[in-house]
């Protein structure tokens, strides 16, 4: 899944006064270029698909469908650097209320800049360089489904394009992509021997990276990286349902499933039954995970857990089940852990989840082959696979 908004800087000539913006570096120079800023479509209603450099489009057309926290946008900041040796901004501007976007107009001299458009983050006026800009940390909890008193609303996205001007107009299209991976959790299966009822009662995002440069660049020392749930653990806890509440970036992370009665805690999916998640009433989409891209190139699966030094390891999502003989009154509940083998930036992975037998005690060790399989579409260039434990 690739977020593609475009800012479109269309040529035209306006006959408006010169333009204040600029620093006085460049007051002195007649500004007879104009760079028009407008955000295109209807950002209501925008609708992403996969595609890009070398990923081709989906297979399957309502994959296309988005939230609509996926496509929120409450404001967008342009920055416009001058290209030379000290690469400083020359021109800054934040629009509100982006229903209501009208085409931003821009007069600037003749040379050579690169322009910046920054979506639903902090206020960047203060980022003087590029180097400064590219390289501010952005947290997990900054992105959010909703928009609130102690959040920017929305996910935050990110892209620039350069452009030479010499004289007159010049269009320049800019494509901004969230920073995000998402999970799609479509559906539960049970295969197991027909004497076994299972209750999907809640999952998780594990190993997720929580913080990232604003240009999504990333580095190979992950001690450099701040980290939720390792190992599906947090403050030392192995996430059960008593510690549901030490989730962290719960509301990007975590889905607990409503129970479906007093007396069923969970939802009930007899032998031989599936349930297909859909929330919000969103057609051909499940459940929602999200977390930042996870580049960790070895696993620490069946790592024995210490609090002092944890290992690493790829991104994993972890569906809890409880498991019952249905001639039996008592239940337990059983850890399925599915691996990213990648978790790359604006991808959204859709799983499917079959329980074949009993899962894990633990969340961070693997389910033998008899217990579960599960089938990942990483929604990229028509490539599918599945893997079977």
């Amino acid at each position: 899944m690739r977020k593609s908004i475009f800012i479109l800087a269309a040529a035209a000539l306006l006959g408006f006064a010169s333009c204040n913006d600029l620093t006085p570096d460049f007051s002195k120079e007649e500004k007879n270029c104009t760079i028009a800023l407008s955000v295109k479509g209807d950002i209501a209603t925008v609708v992403t698909k996969a595609g890009g450099e070398s990923h081709g489009p989906s297979s399957n057309p309502s994959k296309t469908t988005e939230t609509e926290w996926d496509t929120l946008v409450t404001d967008v900041q342009y920055m416009i650097y001058r290209k030379v040796s000290d690469n400083n901004y020359v021109y800054y501007d934040k629009k509100h209320d982006t229903t209501r976007i009208h085409t931003k107009y821009v007069n600037c001299a003749p040379g050579d800049y690169r322009v910046y458009a920054v979506i639903n983050t902090f206020d960047i006026a203060d980022h003087t360089t590029e180097a400064d800009l590219n390289a501010k940390i952005i947290q997990l909890g900054n992105n959010t489904r909703v928009r609130n008193a102690n959040s920017f609303g929305g996910f935050i996205m990110f892209g620039h394009s350069d452009i030479t001007i010499e004289a007159g107009n010049k269009d320049l299209p800019i494509q901004v992509k969230r920073h995000l991976a998402r999970v799609n959790l479509l559906k539960i299966i049970n295969r197991t021997e027909d004497n076994i009822n299972i209750k999907f009662k809640y999952a998780f995002l594990s190993n997720v990276v929580t913080n990232q440069k604003l240009d999504g660049s990333s580095t190979s020392n992950y001690n450099d990286y701040s980290w939720d749930n390792l190992a599906g653990r947090a403050s030392g806890q192995i996430l059960d349902y008593d510690h549901l509440s030490y989730v962290q970036d719960s509301h990007l992370t975590l889905y607990k499933q409503p129970d479906d009665s007093d007396t069923v805690k969970g939802k009930l999916i007899e032998p031989g039954g599936e349930y297909k998640l859909n929330p919000d009433g969103h057609q051909d989409l499940g459940e929602m995970f999200y977390g930042y891209p996870n580049a960790w190139t070895t696993d620490a699966f069946n790592t024995p857990y210490e609090a002092e030094s944890p290992t690493y390891g790829k991104t994993r999502l972890v569906v809890v089940c409880a498991m019952q003989d249905v001639s039996e009154p008592a239940e337990q509940d059983y850890y399925f852990p599915i691996t990213l083998e990648t978790f790359e930036r604006s991808y959204t992975y859709d799983i499917t989840l079959t329980v074949l037998g009993v899962g894990s005690d633990d969340p961070n060790t693997l389910v033998n082959k008899a217990g579960m399989h599960f089938s990942i579409d990483p929604w990229q260039s028509n490539n599918s696979y599945v893997e079977e434990y």
